[in-house]
């Protein structure tokens, strides 16, 4: 009996978008059967040059009602997501959805019911947990090697020209704030990480004197999170930041740490410095270096196998309430208690 080929939608064939078309046509388990943006004619020129053979509907609503479409990757400016994701899971599509799944916390119960009423599988895009390095360390914590981790660090430092992107990613409408934007995979990578929960939040934002690249939200800030298991997660995000990007990971246990690809591990004996251990690092914003490959493959087999993703809209609902409440805390120069009360 052959498989059945699953109907693959894609709203949204820009940066990102094109990115899931390219990993969806590598797959021989799904079929690109429906794509729609708000060029129709950009997009049109998109599958022809990946030889792609499908219909450009007319908007989202044509994709929603094609019946050939099982699963949709929702890649539309960030303020789109979360009433999209809704729609979708209502007409009974699996939805991957690209970070942030919304800009609002009160969104966040709504975009989880949906989900869950519809019974669809879902994933939101923290692309980074596919990173070979990423991948590496959580062999290194599964196997105990460093401890008890008791103080966590992820950096997001990238330098963002707004002028450059399609949209407006300076604008708090679309952008909603530095880790709504883009700092949230530095959050999220805290919690796949240490498999934990924040319980506390606090934070300071700021942006530079000249505020040059006109940001309508603060696009440097510095959170501290204290976790449920007692260890203390720091991260840092800059918009502002002159030089070359930066995904730095440093876990600091009571037997040895890890910075981001190099291993100090206190019962090795006659271990004088870091072992550097060569793998992929998550050290290049452009999305091309990103492992979607790896992600929409794992996306596939929870369709497939009708199994949770790690990374679904229950999941993500928990790195947002951090980014909320980290945000509320730099806004109101207050600590933030977890869980969040949504105003």
């Amino acid at each position: 009996m052959n498989p059945h080929i699953i109907g693959i939608g894609i709203y949204g064939l820009g940066w990102v978008g094109e990115q899931h078309l390219e990993a969806y046509l590598a797959d021989p388990r799904c079929c690109v059967r429906g794509v729609c943006g708000r060029n129709l004619d950009k997009a049109a020129q998109t599958l022809r040059r990946y030889g792609c053979e499908c219909p450009v509907h007319e908007n989202f609503e044509a994709l929603l009602q094609d019946k050939t479409v099982e699963a949709i990757s929702i890649c539309t400016p960030h303020n789109l997501h979360a009433q999209e994701t809704i729609q979708a899971a209502r007409v009974g599509k699996h939805v991957l959805i690209e970070k942030p799944m919304c800009l609002r916390a009160r969104d966040m119960a709504e975009m989880a019911q949906a989900v869950r009423q519809a019974d669809v599988r879902s994933l939101v895009s923290f692309v980074a947990r596919w990173n070979p390095a990423v991948q590496m360390i959580k062999r290194w914590l599964s196997q105990s090697l460093i401890g008890q981790v008791f103080q966590a660090e992820v950096d997001y430092l990238h330098g963002i020209d707004p002028s450059r992107k399609a949209y407006a990613m300076a604008s708090r409408e679309v952008g909603g704030s530095a880790l709504l934007n883009a700092g949230l995979h530095a959050v999220d990578m805290l919690r796949f990480l240490l498999a934990d929960e924040a319980t506390e939040v606090a934070a300071m934002a700021n942006c530079s004197s000249g505020n040059d690249r006109a940001f309508e939200y603060p696009p440097n800030i510095e959170m501290l999170a204290r976790f449920g298991g007692g260890t203390v997660g720091k991260v840092s995000c800059c918009f502002e930041y002159r030089g070359p990007y930066q995904f730095n990971i440093r876990l600091l246990g009571d037997r040895g740490s890890i910075v981001n690809n190099r291993l100090f591990v206190q019962d090795w004996q006659g271990q004088s410095g870091f072992a550097e251990f060569p793998t992929l690092l998550p050290d290049n914003a452009d999305v091309s270096h990103h492992p979607f490959q790896e992600q929409i493959a794992h996306f596939l087999d929870c369709i497939i196998n009708n199994v949770e993703s790690h990374a679904n809209v229950e999941d993500a609902c928990h790195t947002h309430e951090l980014v909320f409440a980290a945000d509320r805390a730099a806004e109101r120069d207050e600590i933030v208690k977890l869980p969040l009360r949504v105003d």
